[in-house]
């Protein structure tokens, strides 16, 4: 099966893992592993069913069965994981590039010298490549390390809860090992906490004279200014929302039912200037009937 598994991914010696589409190589990996896994199955199935009284026994070792077979998927796991390194990395270019060009190694170098050996990187007993796969992960590993440092720093450097959530929803798009997305979702959550209470405090002292745009009327003022605040503490919510287990947890109780209070007033706040405006203008045209006809 080893050797077929060989001859399948290498379209029977002619080409490298290498020299193939990346996605065509990664679902012939998957095949192959998804075929020893079920070799396994069918092995446990049979000897279970040879446990029954009056059958015949089922006895062999299973690091002989499945030994060799188990570390030919190793090492295609580790082509796996080659391939979902250079996806990442590739995804981190296109945010900071700038930061890569800083650093003193290169996993595009890494990789290349890992291509150009002359050994059969399908050779699951061949060694060699596990040594340039240890160095290509600590390069990997380096080259994250400095990248998460350099997001680290740019998202403590925000001060807005939902420039903060815009961050991170790229930053979520990069898949980034050890970019700890939950502890920081859970730190603006924090943050957002503080900001409802910092837009609560700046409704009560300017409710009843907010700042107007020129030339908004009183009541148009008001309703604008109402409105800026509603979406200030609408737009981050809904991006929490679809974080799953953020709001679920204490804290994000806590930070919803205080959204909750303050949504309502703001939005009673808006309802009763609505009101105001249609009355005034009621009023005006009704006094400007009776000025027309008297």
């Amino acid at each position: 099966m080893i050797n077929s598994c060989r001859r399948y991914l290498s379209c029977d010696g002619t080409k490298t893992v290498w020299e193939q589409s990346e996605d065509i190589v990664k679902k012939k990996i998957s095949s192959c592993i998804q075929l020893n896994d079920e070799y396994q199955s069918c092995f446990q199935r049979v000897r279970e069913e040879t446990e029954v009284p009056q059958t015949r026994e089922f006895h062999f070792c299973e690091v002989f069965v499945f030994g060799k077979f188990d570390a030919f998927c190793n090492r295609l796991k580790k082509l796996l994981r080659l391939f979902e390194c250079v996806q990442i990395h590739d995804s981190i270019i296109s945010y900071q590039q700038e930061v890569l060009d800083e650093l003193p190694y290169s996993l595009e170098d890494s990789i290349n010298r890992m291509k150009s050996k002359d050994y059969d990187f399908l050779d699951h007993k061949d060694l060699h490549f596990d040594e340039d796969f240890a160095e290509v992960m600590k390069v990997f590993e380096e080259i994250q390390k400095s990248i998460t440092n350099a997001f680290d720093e740019e998202f403590s450097s925000i001060k807005s809860t939902i420039l903060s959530l815009k961050f991170l929803e790229k930053l979520a798009l990069l898949s980034l090992p050890g970019a700890n997305m939950n502890e920081k979702y859970f730190q603006v959550l924090r943050e957002y906490k503080r900001e409802l209470e910092d837009i609560r405090l700046l409704f009560r002292k300017f409710k009843q004279d907010p700042p107007l745009p020129r030339n908004y009327s009183p009541v148009a003022g008001k309703i604008n200014w109402c409105r800026q605040l509603r979406n200030r503490i609408e737009e981050p919510l809904k991006i929490l929302k679809d974080r799953c287990g953020v709001l679920d947890s204490d804290l994000g109780k806590k930070v919803l039912h205080k959204y909750k209070i303050l949504h309502s007033v703001l939005a009673k706040y808006e309802s009763e200037a609505h009101r105001h405006w249609f009355q005034e203008v009621t009023w005006n045209s009704f006094h400007g009937s009776i000025i027309l006809f008297s």
